[in-house]
């Protein structure tokens, strides 16, 4: 799995647009037709576009069939739900500088929010409760 720089969970390799399979490409490419500066990555067998739209820092997986996995955007502090501000503030006192929050939506459009804190990366559900934490590799 933001605009500081979007980070991801899973271990990604950086893949040449070549090398990505062409229905991929062509679903990505007819989803974001404004897409800058795309970097592909391969997250087991899906692949990650990492991008810009319209300056704002975005990333979409597809899988190698072309059907869309999930997609976010990274967004400014001020955008995630208060329950997550709160979670923030109640467990990191003295540290609460919230780093590359973004918002992702899946295929469903269930929406879930990402924040990296002291070293963590923190998932919240779309009202803004804890989900899960992991350390960052």
């Amino acid at each position: 799995m933001a605009i500081v720089a979007l980070t991801f969970q899973v271990q990604a390799q950086k893949v040449n647009e070549k090398d990505v399979p062409q229905p991929t490409t062509s679903s990505f490419f007819k989803a974001n037709p404004t897409a800058m500066d795309v970097d592909w990555m391969r997250e087991g067998k899906n692949y990650v576009a990492k991008f810009e739209d319209n300056e704002v820092k975005k990333f979409s997986t597809y899988s190698d069939e072309g059907k869309l996995i999930e997609h976010g955007m990274s967004i400014v502090p001020a955008a995630l739900p208060t329950p997550v501000l709160v979670y923030v503030r109640n467990n990191f006192k003295g540290d609460e500088e919230v780093k590359n929050p973004c918002k992702i939506i899946n295929s469903q459009g269930e929406e879930r929010y990402e924040v990296e804190v002291k070293g963590m990366d923190h998932t919240f559900d779309a009202k803004g409760n804890h989900v899960k934490s992991v350390k960052k590799s």
